[in-house]
């Protein structure tokens, strides 16, 4: 997903990681070079984990982490991100419809991606995807790109 967007996507960018588990993707977009992140997830240890890992690191005001439902907490104001990840659970079909009704290019940087991982059955037609095993890996570019 980070080979996909380039690293130009999202250096010295703020970047989403929704749903975010452990906060890999936000974590490895900063040591990409991503100048802040904001990590949701609604399990309260994994959002725990982000927040120690980045304490021990000295790194965490380089991020918002925040616990709750992606469709109930609206990210912190302040510039728009040029990454969005979400990787929701693959079973919890209402937050894919939640995805997808979202317009992503009015909240996106501009030349900003959104990037949504899914089960096989989950992919929206107006987006590029790709499959990978069992899972597929949607993206939609802002249209500034």
């Amino acid at each position: 997903m980070l080979d996909i967007a380039g690293d130009r996507t999202f250096m010295d960018g703020v970047v989403w990681d929704l749903c975010s588990g452990t906060g890999a993707v936000g974590l490895e977009a900063l040591s990409w070079g991503a100048a802040s992140c904001v990590f949701i997830d609604r399990n309260r240890r994994a959002t725990s984990f982000t927040r120690s890992f980045l304490r021990k690191r000295s790194a965490l005001d380089s991020a918002v982490i925040l616990t709750g439902s992606v469709m109930d907490l609206a990210p912190p104001d302040g510039p728009a991100p040029s990454l969005v990840f979400i990787d929701p659970p693959y079973a919890d079909l209402s937050l894919y419809r939640w995805v997808w009704s979202i317009d992503w290019e009015s909240i996106l940087a501009p030349g900003g991606v959104i990037f949504a991982e899914g089960g096989d059955s989950v992919s929206p037609d107006d987006w590029e995807t790709r499959k990978y095993g069992d899972s597929n890996l949607s993206w939609k570019w802002s249209c500034d790109r």
